[in-house]
């Protein structure tokens, strides 16, 4: 069975390959490429569960407690949030409804193709599984921009504490990093809006788990998954890249290995080569690297200058990480360089990583203490780099040692919750929640099937401020309709079907009054029945009322 796993994942990868090379020129062919990208997940998900069962045998020997504990805690804070529509962001909507219209109706099914400002479509071939097999719901869609994470979370912690032997020493490091997590204010930001700007750290704790994974017995299985993994990189969102060259400059490394058989160093000459042709590859279609923009080198340099200064003394609003967790962050990046430069690469690279986040243009220049949420990615390597840092000290058989992690643990643990909880609790509902409560309650009083003729939501003035960015969730809850301002010279035309009254007095406090109309109806009956019956609608003077035609 591990033979039939490990030769079709070697023959799953190269085939890959070959067909991303063909459809360059022969773009249906690309259709397959898209099933065996979906295939390939599979290879993953085997190897998670592998890891999570491993992980559930050493329980009752003790020497995964603390780690099992961490993940089952921070799983169930995911799966907390999944159905709340706070966590909705704007974006997520538009990815994931492009990856399904691109898999139903383009003739690669996506596998060339781009969605939201350029990105890649294949990321969110995951993300996309339960909306695919479960239908279009806010807590599948929220569900399949978790599963990287999960994945990542289970190959990293089982790495760690096969790193360490299965030891109580190893299980408290891992619970301690995972503890970690929650010190880290992008990770709190992003992971919760289940969208692509957590999907780099993700693929940063997989490859970070594989690779331990690897060093510790230098089995095949890890490296053929970390050529998967770095085939996700390529075409994922922008910040993977800085990942993706992280890899390379790894696997060089690795070649120049004496502890290396050559097999697995010919299959490092074939990864580098292709991963690389591969990345030219990606860049005939995609349109999200975008690093250069209007800022000059004064600019760019004082940017610096305060990133730098806002890193070290939190002097802006968006913290990097915690008050509690600042000093360690910086530990992390520059210990190595002077106490352990052996490992001072993965050093160097984050720092790099920090600087280009800031900057590089991206999307848009955003303020400096957002831009770097680019660099969420860099976490995972500084730990991993830890965790080799931490056994090369030999500190296991310290008497006092698992009581100061325990104390550690403790501290991390505690904090942590109550800084992640501070930032959650300050989701309150906003215009995405208005959106989708609008239409939750859309769906059931117009009882739409996806099956239906399209259809058009006109908004007047008043309302379309409300709803002018609605179409962002429209496409994937209701995919057969969209929103349309009622213009001005639109206002003499007739308008049949229904007329929906929204009467909001703020985002939380919300009803729809819908009332059926088979007659033809102009703008003047508009003004008319406004007037007459705007009193029956609500007897709250505060409210405000809003008119939306459906036809």
């Amino acid at each position: 069975m591990k033979k039939l796993y490990l030769s079709t994942g070697y023959l799953t990868f190269i085939l890959l390959v070959i067909i991303d090379i063909f459809s360059i020129k022969f773009l249906p062919f690309g259709k397959f490429g898209t099933y065996l990208w979906f295939f390939s997940y599979l290879y993953v998900a085997i190897f998670a569960c592998k890891c999570f069962w491993e992980i559930i045998l050493y329980i009752p020997k003790k020497k995964s407690i603390f780690t099992s504990a961490l993940i089952i805690f921070l799983l169930f804070i995911i799966f907390k949030n999944i159905p709340l529509a706070t966590n909705l962001s704007g974006e997520t909507p538009q990815e994931i409804a492009c990856a399904l219209n691109h898999i139903e109706q383009s003739p690669d099914k996506g596998f060339r193709q781009t969605c939201l400002f350029g990105y890649p479509a294949r990321q969110y071939f995951l993300p996309t599984l339960p909306s695919l097999f479960f239908g279009r719901s806010l807590i599948n869609l929220h569900t399949g921009g978790a599963l990287y994470f999960i994945l990542g979370l289970i190959i990293f912690s089982s790495a760690i504490l096969k790193y360490f032997n299965f030891s109580l020493f190893g299980d408290l490091v891992g619970a301690l990093i995972l503890s970690s997590f929650f010190h880290i204010d992008f990770f709190n930001r992003l992971l919760f809006s289940f969208e692509q700007s957590i999907f780099p750290f993700s693929f940063a704790l997989i490859i970070s788990g594989l690779f331990l994974h690897y060093i510790k017995d230098k089995k095949n299985t890890p490296l053929f998954l970390f050529a998967f993994i770095l085939y996700y990189l390529i075409f994922s969102y922008t910040p993977s890249l800085s990942l993706f060259f992280f890899s390379l400059m790894i696997i060089f490394c690795l070649f120049f290995n004496k502890n290396i058989n050559k097999k697995q160093k010919y299959f490092f000459i074939f990864l580098f080569i292709s991963s690389l042709l591969l990345f030219l590859i990606s860049l005939g279609f995609r349109n999200d690297i975008q690093i250069t923009g209007d800022k000059n080198i004064t600019e760019l340099t004082s940017d610096l200058l305060l990133a730098f200064k806002h890193l070290i003394f939190q002097t802006m609003g968006i913290n990097f990480v915690s008050p509690v967790f600042n000093f360690i962050f910086i530990f992390l990046i520059l210990s190595p360089l002077f106490l352990f430069w052996q490992n001072s690469l993965a050093s160097l690279w984050a720092i790099a990583v920090l600087v280009i986040a800031v900057i590089s243009r991206g999307y848009c220049y955003y303020g400096v203490d957002y831009r770097l949420h680019r660099a969420l990615i860099i976490f995972p390597i500084l730990f991993t780099n830890f965790v080799i840092i931490l056994k090369k000290l030999k500190i296991t058989k310290n008497k006092y040692i698992i009581k100061i992690l325990c104390a550690y643990l403790i501290f991390f643990l505690s904090t942590g919750y109550i800084y992640q909880n501070q930032y959650l609790n300050t989701k309150l509902s906003g215009q995405q929640t208005l959106h989708f409560n609008f239409i939750k309650k859309l769906e059931k009083i117009l009882a739409i099937d996806p099956k239906n003729k399209y259809k058009t939501l006109y908004f007047t003035d008043k309302a379309h401020k409300e709803f002018v960015s609605i179409n962002d969730s429209l496409q994937y809850f209701i995919p057969n309709l969209h929103r349309q301002k009622l213009e001005q010279t639109d206002y003499t035309k007739t308008l049949s079907g229904q007329v929906i009254y929204v009467t909001t007095n703020d985002y939380s406090d919300y009803s729809i009054i819908s009332k059926t109309d088979q007659t033809p109806y102009t703008f003047n009956d508009y003004k008319n029945s406004q007037a007459s019956e705007a009193s029956d609608i609500s007897k709250d003077n505060t409210s405000t009322q809003y008119l939306i035609f459906i036809k």
